[in-house]
């Protein structure tokens, strides 16, 4: 089967854990035996359960699930039972999409920064392509769709900063800003958590709580973030860029020093930097050295990158993580 179950017993099929629950036609729990829209299945988000939480704290242990090996951070795909209620349909898998990735993915925050700089927080948004129909798109789960996007910034598990965008991602905004323009930032290690809020929190970097929902990001992971007194000289003086039409990273060295032992690393946009290697993942520049103005390419396209994987470049100089940038998703490059 196009699932890889040994078995074709329909059951089996409707309720393998095989299944992707981002793809748009899968089967769904829809009290009907031949409907013309069991793909939205009962509750209208697809057959996918999506988590909600009322604190920024209990948020942030989404993140943390023992065991969520693909950072599903508590969304969950509903399979069928069987029964009048629930019934199997063997046509439920036309136009199944088993390499679908889910419309949001990633989540990049600044490595380092000063406490007058700001702190920067972006994921990825996957357009559908024209034409394209068998992939869940953002608008189509409803509870999410005009919600804002935010990210906090958390120390020991609470949240000391938080803010969100003007606009809800319907509008495909996924970047916000923490602090900078004349607005300090305490010193120290904290942790991004991205997410999705049912309210706008766009006016300050601590702002009051309103009544309302905390989704979390599918497929980010945390990041770590340093806020220092003074910028670092890597960060300043190295900058990493991604040029979609040529599928190309650079390397700019913007300084007067030359810095040594460059490494850039084209890893999931899920790896952390004690994530071991994975298949996929690739060293692309290794204990390099960068002259003052000079620039280092990588040309994304000669690597393999996986289907249905997002991916980022990581950038190291004499043993330090400096940077990273979130990829396009492969379907996109």
């Amino acid at each position: 089967s196009v699932l890889g179950e040994s078995s074709n017993d329909l059951a089996t099929l409707c309720k393998s854990a095989k299944i992707n629950m981002w793809a748009k036609y899968k089967p769904t729990c829809y009290p009907s035996p031949f409907p013309d829209d069991w793909y939205r299945a009962r509750d209208g988000n697809y057959g996918i359960s999506v988590p909600n939480y009322n604190t920024l704290e209990s948020l942030y242990n989404a993140y943390f699930i023992d065991g969520d090996e693909n950072h599903d951070n508590g969304y969950s795909y509903e399979r069928p039972s069987g029964g009048s209620a629930e019934p199997y349909r063997l046509g439920d898998f036309r136009g199944y999409n088993s390499k679908a990735t889910s419309p949001i993915f990633g989540f990049s925050a600044t490595v380092r920064t000063t406490s007058n700089s700001g702190v920067s927080g972006s994921c990825g948004f996957r357009r559908p392509s024209v034409g394209e129909d068998d992939r869940v798109n953002l608008e189509d789960i409803g509870i999410t769709k005009d919600c804002y996007f935010g990210f906090a910034l958390f120390k020991k598990g609470k949240p000391v900063y938080f803010r969100t965008e003007s606009n809800t991602v319907s509008n495909g905004n996924f970047q916000v800003q923490i602090g900078g323009n004349g607005s300090n930032l305490a010193t120290g290690t904290y942790v991004a958590i991205p997410f999705l809020s049912t309210a706008k929190y766009d006016t300050s970097n601590r702002p009051n709580f309103v009544a309302g929902s905390w989704y979390p990001i599918p497929t980010a992971v945390p990041n770590d973030v340093i806020i220092e007194t003074t910028q670092n000289a890597y960060l300043r003086d190295l900058k990493l860029s991604y040029y979609p039409s040529t599928k190309e990273v650079k390397l700019k060295n913007v300084g007067s020093t030359t810095y040594k032992r460059i490494y850039i690393d084209i890893r999931f946009s899920t790896s952390t930097q004690m994530t071991a290697f994975q298949f996929g993942e690739y060293r692309a520049v290794a204990n390099k050295d960068i002259a003052p103005n000079e620039i280092i390419t990588v040309d994304i396209g000669r690597y393999a990158l996986l289907e249905g994987k997002s991916y980022k470049a990581m950038l190291y100089a004499a043993n330090t993580f400096v940077d990273q940038i979130l990829l396009p998703s492969n379907s996109e490059m």
